[in-house]
């Protein structure tokens, strides 16, 4: 059963990295680093496993991987600097064009307000 649950460890920790290249489209888990929380579920499993006193082969495998995947996924962090992906617009950045409806159902571009001066956008997040 704890070879069992190391093994649960090591893919776990491969599933950590797929979870973290699946979340890469959305800004706040490509420019942050939240997934490097989910590295908790496959350690849980290692000290879970871990209660006795014979040292299984799959327990030292599982260490070595939840390690190297976890130092990986912070080399990756630390030294590519940001990761490709649609950018994220930061204040004093350019707005991209795009189309949006006015309050009378009329499509329009930002571009259309090009050269009349600033454009003060505003969203309101809800349902309607």
């Amino acid at each position: 059963m704890r070879a069992f649950t190391y093994v649960l460890s090591i893919l776990a920790t491969a599933g950590v990295w797929a979870a973290d290249l699946l979340l890469l489209g959305l800004p706040a888990f490509r420019e942050g680093w939240w997934t490097l929380a989910l590295f908790a579920f496959p350690l849980a499993l290692i000290v879970l496993a871990s209660g006795g006193k014979e040292r299984l082969k799959t327990g030292v495998a599982a260490w070595v991987v939840l390690v190297l995947g976890a130092g990986g996924y912070v080399s990756v962090r630390l030294f590519t600097g940001a990761i490709e992906g649609a950018p994220a617009v930061r204040e004093g950045d350019k707005a991209p064009d795009f189309r949006a409806l006015d309050p009378e159902g009329k499509e329009v571009r930002l571009s259309d307000y090009a050269g009349r001066g600033r454009v003060l956008l505003v969203f309101f997040r809800g349902k309607y």
